[in-house]
């Protein structure tokens, strides 16, 4: 029984790229093939046939449904803003540390389907909701195209979505970096006590705890030399603060805290 990989080293399939399309004369279907070798025109020569005519479409445009409807930029468009739209990307982002997911709260999978959503299994994950769009003039804030969305469908959680990101940062051994709260008494470069309410004596936020923007996520100092610690009212300043803040822009609740430990030793 042949397998796939058999048929790419036999080279009865082959991979073309764009420029190799340029040159080659391809059917969409096998009886295209054998219709020319019936007839004998010389003038229709296929160098490759389609193994199926979906093919010729990729995995954004296969799931428009109806394309050959379509005016062609409104399928490249589409094909552009299909990697856009918002589901769940994956079914373990619970535990992923992605630098940035957006995950979808209610994805519904579409009333019109085609036959590509089985095989990249877009109706079990999809991406968008179904809405009900009504078109018609209402109070003028709707020209163009611009929306007025009903409030109660915005109660209800439509196009709701949660928003994460991954702070993460490395303790050296060999710099004298570890997690920890930075003390007031002993650190240099410390902001006000305000910006570390959340940090455990352990240098992190518990996970489930509210953090605001501007505020510390990860606790971190490291230690000074000799020749730059300084004396200030009778305490002796023995680490500089180096922790990791929230940007302004943003606040959320720490949703999971991992700790490992690299080749190095270091955490």
């Amino acid at each position: 029984m042949l397998r796939f990989t058999d048929l790419i080293s036999q080279n009865i399939i082959e991979y073309l790229d764009i420029l190799e399309e340029e040159c080659s004369m391809i059917a969409m279907m096998v009886d295209d093939v054998y219709r020319v070798q019936d007839t004998g025109n010389s003038l229709l020569t296929y160098t490759h046939c389609e193994i199926h005519p979906s093919m010729i479409l990729g995995v954004c445009a296969s799931i428009i449904p109806f394309p050959d409807h379509n005016q062609s930029p409104r399928n490249t468009y589409q094909s552009a803003m299909g990697k856009q739209a918002m589901g769940v990307y994956t079914t373990n982002f619970n535990v992923r540390m992605d630098t940035l997911a957006h995950v979808f709260y209610y994805p519904q999978k579409p009333l019109v389907v085609t036959n590509s959503m089985d095989y990249i299994h877009f109706k079990e994950l999809p991406a968008g909701t179904m809405a009900i769009v009504a078109i018609g003039c209402y109070t003028g804030y709707n020209q163009e195209d611009s929306v007025i969305i009903n409030q109660s469908s915005i109660d209800r959680g439509i196009y709701r979505s949660a928003y994460f990101r991954t702070y993460t940062d490395v303790a050296k051994i060999t710099d004298g970096e570890q997690f920890r709260q930075p003390a007031m008494q002993i650190t240099a470069n410390r902001r006000d006590s305000l910006y570390y309410n959340e940090l455990d004596i352990d240098g992190f936020v518990q996970p489930g705890k509210y953090v605001s923007g501007g505020h510390v996520i990860i606790g971190k100092v490291a230690k000074l030399p000799e020749s730059h610690r300084q004396v200030l009212k009778y305490t002796q300043i023995l680490y500089k603060d180096i922790s990791t803040f929230i940007k302004y822009s943003e606040s959320g609740t720490c949703d999971q805290v991992i700790l490992t430990t690299n080749s190095d030793r270091n955490r």
